[in-house]
């Protein structure tokens, strides 16, 4: 399903909260992630802080040092632990929680994640418990992709609960996953006067839609770097036990579509040039780049007086070839060569566009001064057009070409990144057979022609 990222999963914002106010009640929890619910290495020692606007959710236990993490001959785990904390932070009043991701490939990123994430499957009127000695009822829901059994009690007035859970009819006392793999359940109630503060406040955020996203970026691209080195590759598994359920998907492209327009002086006087619009579809082995039509008579002249390339350009970034087919005064044209070398200087200058860190890089290439702003986030080297060649995607790019009589500027501006499938790329296969340089030499003698037929005559200027 296309998720349009830059619309709806890109919410990239600073957490502003500043306000800090007391908790009313402080919860210890046991916080089980093992299907043996014995006390061991992986209990956690929890307590939940709330008030009537925010809750905080602290975890501490321990976990294994990946420094010293291995299996040994019987395929055990050995390793040393080290202690943890984590949290969640939950504001009752936007309806958000923030946590530290689990997913693979972006462990770690601040999570920004629904507070109302869960579908209520049943509630259950006579399965009721006394827990701490407040009578709790039952309900079971699902969240991401597992089935819970949560007990409840209506005597706070509260729908305050551990970990990610909220949003029932009172207080969220235990919650059991019915596969074992996950236990919550409260040890003590107490009052309490902890000052509340967001721990992630200050720090950049992403959904979870979008770390998905990435997550498949990053997964594919490794898959990618394993077959180019090795001829073989370890797909990623086990997923199904985490405790929020996802999937990685190795056959997976982003798409870009790209506003491109010319700024043209000539002779003192300011053409204001036509737009187009423009669609790069892209995995970490090959892409596609082609021209979206419009119902606009003149849509697509440059200020050449040629057309932008419509064909689509193909690029295999393992063999570093680049096909396009192209049309030119009738005649169709199968461009084959290899994908063109930049060397950027990359600057220390950072924006961020499209909710995507992004970084500056300059180069001087054929007569062009070219500013590209590429990012890291999606780490695959390409771009717009027939550019590429830095440590992550182009979003935006200026290139000034400069002649005798004129400066002109064409910009590329992403204007959406989406999501889409591998199936889509498409290799060019009919034409003449040219190379990039001679169908540009056919490309300028058209344009010379097509300036007669317009009656501009030849310039003899010296």
């Amino acid at each position: 399903m296309k998720l349009v990222i830059s619309q709806i999963f890109i919410l990239f914002f600073t957490l502003s909260f500043s306000q800090t106010l007391s908790s009313e009640y402080k919860i210890a929890y046991a916080h089980y992630t093992q299907k043996d619910y014995e006390i061991s290495k992986d209990t956690i020692n929890a307590f939940l802080y709330f008030n009537e606007n925010y809750s905080l959710y602290e975890m501490n236990g321990e976990t294994y040092d990946l420094n010293t993490f291995k299996f040994n001959e019987n395929d055990e785990i050995e390793s040393e632990l080290v202690p943890f904390t984590d949290y969640v932070w939950k504001s009752f009043q936007d309806d958000l929680m923030f946590s530290k991701s689990q997913i693979v490939y972006q462990n770690g990123v601040i999570l920004k994640q629904d507070l109302k994430d869960f579908e209520i499957i049943a509630w259950h009127p006579q399965d009721v418990k006394n827990i701490l000695g407040y009578e709790c009822s039952a309900v079971s829901i699902l969240y991401k992709g597992r089935k819970y059994k949560i007990y409840y009690t209506e005597k706070f007035n509260s729908a305050v609960g551990p970990w990610k859970f909220h949003g029932l009819k009172g207080l969220i006392l235990e919650v059991i996953d019915l596969e074992n793999q996950l236990h919550i359940k409260a040890k003590k109630i107490e009052k309490n006067n902890k000052t509340l503060e967001n721990p992630f406040k200050n720090n950049m955020y992403l959904s979870w839609n979008t770390l998905i996203d990435k997550a498949n970026i990053l997964y594919s691209k490794d898959i990618v770097e394993q077959k180019r080195c090795c001829n073989q590759y370890i797909m990623i598994s086990g997923l199904e036990n985490e405790i929020e359920r996802y999937e990685l998907n190795s056959d997976y492209a982003v798409e870009v579509n790209y506003k491109v327009y010319i700024e043209l002086t000539e002779k003192n006087e300011i053409d204001k040039s036509l737009d187009s619009d423009f669609k790069l579809i892209l995995t970490p082995v090959e892409s596609n780049y082609f021209y979206v039509e419009k119902i606009i008579n003149n849509q697509g002249l440059s200020s050449y007086g040629y057309v932008f390339q419509r064909g689509i350009i193909y690029k295999d970034l393992i063999d570093r070839k680049l096909m396009q087919d192209e049309e030119l005064m009738g005649r169709k044209y199968l461009i084959e060569d290899e994908i063109l070398g930049f060397n950027w200087k990359i600057s220390d200058e950072k924006d961020v566009f499209l909710g995507y860190n992004v970084r500056k890089a300059i180069i001087e290439y054929k007569g062009q001064k070219i500013i590209a702003w590429f990012t890291p986030d999606i780490p695959i080297s390409n771009g717009p057009d027939f550019f590429g060649g830095l440590p992550g995607l182009i979003l935006r790019m200026e290139v000034k070409r400069l002649n005798r009589n004129s400066s002109e500027i064409t910009f590329y501006d992403a204007t959406s990144i989406d999501i889409a499938s591998s199936s889509q790329i498409k290799i060019p296969k009919k034409g003449k057979s040219v190379t990039l340089d001679q169908f540009q030499q056919a490309q300028e003698e058209a344009y010379q022609r097509r300036r007669l037929l317009q009656g501009y005559g030849v310039d003899t200027s010296e």
